[in-house]
């Protein structure tokens, strides 16, 4: 796909590029900088007028959202005059979520960067625009992967070391303008169809809590006479139908984890769930699992098959999850092993009143729903026939949708990896502007 000579860059993850393209290390083309320290700034100071002061978080679509912006005092921003920023500037985020860009475009007035980005000026001709499209590449992610090898779990951009970042540019400064121009249009057209796949997707996961909801308290049959079920939540339930609370169906038991410095607890044939194993779904495998020694010594519960799990604590609090297998669970994950005859069924309650129970949660350092909580929760109850009923149906219906959810996500997958790959070929030259209509 390329134009011209070609010629090995020498560099592992970016391939051959263009003859005429030279290398260039970040120190030799641009100056960076960054707050040194915040100067004892606190949220405190965080104000509704003034200056803004743009973190990562503020960064969207490759711009900065000034509404988003929090604001300080002018003062705040006359100490750090190498972080105030000038129209056209290129950001970077250093921490956090390392590497992501913005440029800075339509400045409202006077800002300021928190300690979390670097500024990127160039001090020899050169196109910012090229830059910030390399700077989202595998020329960036393959070098800056190389140079956190072997770091902590913490990822963290060094100016130091990005002073060393190495790219290839074209010769001349019109041609990166064309490059960043092409790429502006043509990853337009794909991020649009991510947008429209993203919004199909929410769509659906909407129909599905939809469904849930509907089928749990309404039952199959939208002809038998209904009544006021007395819960706000549920709203009317079929005449035949009651209302009880959890702790009549089922019963709580709270999760542990092993102590973390003695090996010989884990690794073994034990499913061990933790919050990010449970995701509003069926569950059957997870990241750790145990030993038969974990749960013999009693360092971990041992639950039996068919049990809904719920998070009653923490940023994820409110997910659930159902095992069809035998299976222990950590300290923020309660089992909910039920009474009645369809055990599925709870675990589609459990996830129609989710919304229901993260509002009724206690928030002190973490937001948290304790057993005696979840006990007190009302619940509709068919009778046990119609419980079954209800969960194979649903099932039924839910993989249905899951499998449409599936494809689109697929879908998506493979327009980010398209939109990658397309970035990649243009900033190292392995397709050329001049090869497309």
């Amino acid at each position: 796909m390329s134009t011209g000579a070609m010629r090995n860059s020498g560099i592992e993850w970016i391939g051959d590029v263009p003859a005429l393209w030279e290398f260039k290390r970040l120190k030799y083309t641009s100056t960076l900088a960054g707050r040194i320290g915040w100067q004892g700034l606190t949220s405190e100071e965080y104000r509704t007028e003034g200056v803004h002061l743009v973190t990562g978080t503020d960064f969207k679509d490759g711009r900065i959202d000034w509404d988003s912006c929090v604001r300080v005092s002018e003062a705040r921003w006359a100490e750090a005059t190498q972080v105030q920023l000038q129209e056209g500037d290129l950001l970077i985020t250093k921490d956090g979520t390392v590497g992501k860009v913005a440029r800075c475009i339509d400045l409202p007035g006077k800002a300021s960067l928190n300690s979390g980005v670097m500024v990127i000026r160039h001090k020899v001709p050169m196109s910012t625009y090229f830059l910030y499209w390399v700077l989202q590449s595998p020329v960036f992610t393959g070098w800056f992967s190389d140079v956190n090898a072997g770091a902590s779990t913490i990822s963290h951009l060094y100016q130091a070391d990005f002073y060393n970042f190495g790219f290839f540019i074209p010769p001349t400064v019109q041609e990166q303008e064309q490059v960043a121009s092409l790429l502006d249009v043509e990853t337009a057209k794909i991020d649009q169809a991510m947008s429209l796949l993203h919004r199909e997707l929410e769509t659906m996961e909407q129909l599905k809590k939809s469904l849930i909801y509907e089928v749990v308290t309404k039952g199959l049959d939208p002809t038998v006479p209904m009544k006021p079920s007395g819960v706000a939540w549920i709203g009317e339930i079929p005449e035949h139908w009651v209302t009880k609370r959890l702790r009549y169906v089922a019963s709580a038991k709270t999760g542990q984890t092993p102590p973390s410095d003695d090996p010989t607890y884990f690794d073994g044939p034990v499913t061990w769930y933790t919050p990010n194993d449970i995701n509003n779904d069926h569950v059957d495998t997870s990241a750790r699992t145990l030993t038969l020694k974990a749960i013999s010594e009693r360092r971990a519960p041992l639950i039996s098959a068919g049990v809904t799990l719920f998070v009653g604590i923490g940023a994820t609090i409110g997910k659930v999850g159902f095992s069809n297998s035998a299976c222990s669970f950590n300290q923020q994950i309660t089992a909910l092993p039920t009474y009645v005859d369809s055990a599925e069924w709870l675990f589609y309650v459990m996830q129609a009143q989710r919304d229901f129970i993260v509002g009724q949660a206690m928030y002190t350092t973490l937001p948290i729903v304790n057993n005696g909580s979840l006990g007190d929760l009302l619940l509709p109850i068919p009778p046990g026939g119609e419980q079954s009923e209800i969960a194979i149906a649903l099932n039924k219906r839910i993989s249905h949708i899951d499998q449409i959810i599936a494809v689109k996500k697929l879908q998506s997958e493979t327009l980010a990896r398209q939109r990658e790959s397309l970035i990649f070929e243009y900033v190292t030259g392995k397709r050329r502007v001049s090869e497309v209509a």
